[in-house]
């Protein structure tokens, strides 16, 4: 078969090789739309304590069944250990801590809200998130509360008629008259 032929073949089955993938990637989004999204997955470490391989050197050194039974143990409790999983938990919350709103990457939305609704303030404000400690970011978003209740009352005093002269206790109502 030369090129000719083969590009012959392609334009003959053009339709077929691309409504085929459409078509099993239309059923497959429909059927699975639904499912939730719940995902398991596994992970081999390769460590080279079996084989006798190494990192450090490619010729293989001769193993005996009780220093790789120790070895694995070693890797075992060091996986399992305290402190691992205490550095490992912190990580993990600290990560998702930081988040400005929920990141399916990371945690997800009911998560998310969980974990806000029942942190105590005092480790959130530990956090730092965009240069910010929890008090710094407090202050600002205060600041900013207070400015738009300020704007709030001015807007509202103004639709009533209301102003108001540099002494906070003069409130000067606009002159009404009534016809009789």
């Amino acid at each position: 078969m030369d090129l000719a032929q083969i590009l012959t073949l392609f334009k003959r089955n053009m339709l077929m090789l691309i409504a085929v993938p459409i078509l099993l990637a239309s059923f497959t989004y429909y059927f699975t739309r639904n499912q939730a999204k719940v995902y398991q997955s596994e992970a081999v470490i390769y460590t080279g304590i079996t084989t006798g391989y190494s990192i450090e050197s490619t010729t293989q050194r001769p193993t005996d069944f009780f220093s790789t039974s120790a070895q694995f143990d070693n890797m075992i409790n060091l996986l399992k250990s305290r402190q691992t999983i205490i550095e490992t938990s912190l990580r993990l919350l600290s990560q998702d801590l930081s988040l400005e709103h929920h990141n399916a990457q990371y945690i997800s939305n009911q998560n998310y809200d969980r974990l806000q609704l029942y942190m105590p303030k005092r480790i959130k404000d530990l956090v730092i998130k965009n240069n910010k400690s929890g008090v710094e970011r407090e202050k600002k978003n205060k600041s900013v509360r207070l400015n738009a209740k300020s704007i709030h009352l001015k807007k509202k005093s103004a639709k009533k008629g209301i102003t108001r002269h540099k002494k906070k206790s003069e409130v000067m109502y606009p002159s009404t008259t009534r016809l009789r």
